[in-house]
């Protein structure tokens, strides 16, 4: 199967993301859709976004593709939505190199494809023989309005008044529509890494990389800085050092108590912190832990009805604005909130005492369901009798690399550092 967690990622010039491939998934998205049927296109600053759209359009046949440009993910999810269209897909590898690029698809309403629907797309494209001659769909440029207009709808510059925000863009798809809305809003801000040249993507920049950006909000002394991925559905928050997701998290349940809203259940996945857990229980709120990516965030926020939702590597569902991972919103949010409580992420720190953690990824040359790996499974079951209550152990495969992930989670990690070479020995010897 093509398709991972989010969508189609790889080197670019590489299956799945070559000519080949990127023409086949073209022309079955075009047999899919209706006659006449619209998309919404979006891509980050990545060169080779140019050559993938082109590969894409051409098969795609008698549709019109509504070409957005340079926008962060959330914004295709929801023009697509707005529009009234049937697709909306992102170009874009996320947080990854500039080497890779990927694609993204969302649904009429703005939502992730389902599994079925991808699994679906991805047997009928690798049957594909041949593509034929090229059948090129009618593209026209727009701009995201519906999703200007909605951001203005919420967010004043009265909101940002006597504030100072940083915002790292990532030399991606936030540049420059992030550091425009924010300067039509008036915010005081400072932007980093907001010129891309095709190639420096995430270079040394934005969620992964906050050094700059903690430096920055230490010198200048401002009120919070915000750090974003290249595609931007996913935030970083930085008050001189980097904020764990987690807390952020909680800042964002409390901000929405604020509001007035009635939150019982938060959504997180199975690697957010126990130190959230138990402080949500004793704030009489439970922890739903979905599997990991947000779209298993999201499944969980609709089927029980739920508004707030994320992973601790920064995705965060605000499904009371928009059902789709956006970091522009959550810091919009977050720095509307900072006005009135200043201290809210600083307190949050304080009444969210994370456990100390392990977390470690390993490259496979194969994998196995773990229940078919005895050794290994057998011993990570004896850690998880041994931790009890006082912590957890997670393994899992990644779902767009060849590596496998091993997570120990516990109060103080000293008893625990022989267990963990243990298990860090076997999965080298029995998987890598």
């Amino acid at each position: 199967m093509i398709f991972g967690t989010d969508g189609i990622r790889g080197p670019f010039g590489q299956a799945p993301m070559d000519k080949d491939t990127i023409e086949k998934i073209g022309l079955v998205l075009g047999q899919w859709l209706p006659k006449d049927a619209k998309i919404v296109v979006g891509s980050d600053t990545r060169a080779s976004c140019a050559n993938i759209r082109q590969w894409l359009l051409s098969y795609l046949g008698p549709v019109t593709v509504l070409d957005l440009g340079v926008v962060p993910t959330p914004v295709v999810a929801f023009e697509t939505a707005a529009r009234g269209a049937h697709l909306g897909i992102m170009i874009t590898a996320s947080h990854n190199p500039f080497q890779d690029n990927g694609l993204k698809f969302f649904d009429h309403q703005g939502l992730k494809v389902q599994k079925a629907q991808a699994r679906e797309w991805s047997n009928t494209i690798e049957a594909l023989a041949d593509v034929g001659p090229a059948q090129p769909a009618t593209s026209q440029e727009v701009t995201a309005d519906f999703y200007r207009n909605f951001i203005f709808e919420h967010f004043k510059p009265e909101h940002f008044e006597g504030m100072k925000y940083a915002f790292d863009l990532a030399h991606g798809a936030g540049s420059p529509f992030i550091r425009d809305m924010a300067r039509d809003l008036k915010m005081d801000a400072v932007f980093l890494a907001d010129e891309p040249d095709g190639q420096n993507i995430n270079k040394d920049v934005g969620a992964l990389h906050t050094q700059n950006l903690q430096e920055l909000v230490k010198a200048r002394q401002l009120n919070m800085g915000f750090a974003f991925d290249g595609d931007a559905d996913r935030l970083i928050v930085v008050d001189g050092e980097e904020v764990p997701g987690d807390i952020i998290l909680y800042a964002l349940t409390q901000i929405l108590l604020g509001e007035g809203q009635a939150v019982k259940k938060v959504v997180g996945t199975i690697m957010c912190n126990m130190g959230l857990e138990q402080r949500l229980q004793k704030d009489g709120i439970e922890l739903v832990r979905s599997a990991v990516g947000d779209q298993n965030v999201l499944k969980e926020l609709v089927d029980n009805n739920l508004v707030l939702g994320g992973e601790s590597s920064g995705h965060l569902i605000q499904r009371d604005l928009f059902p789709a991972g956006d970091g522009w919103l959550g810091a919009l949010r977050i720095a509307r909130a900072l006005k009135n409580q200043p201290n809210l992420v600083a307190q949050a720190r304080e009444e969210v005492p994370l456990f100390k953690t392990h977390e470690k990824s390993y490259r496979v040359q194969r994998k196995p369901p773990l229940e078919e790996v005895p050794e290994l499974n057998n011993y990570i079951e004896e850690l998880k009798a041994k931790l009890g209550d006082e912590g957890r152990v997670i393994m899992r495969y990644s779902g767009t690399e060849p590596k496998i992930r091993f997570y120990l989670e516990a109060s103080d990690l000293a008893p625990w550092q022989d267990a963990i070479a243990r298990a860090e020995a076997l999965i080298v010897r029995v998987l890598g």
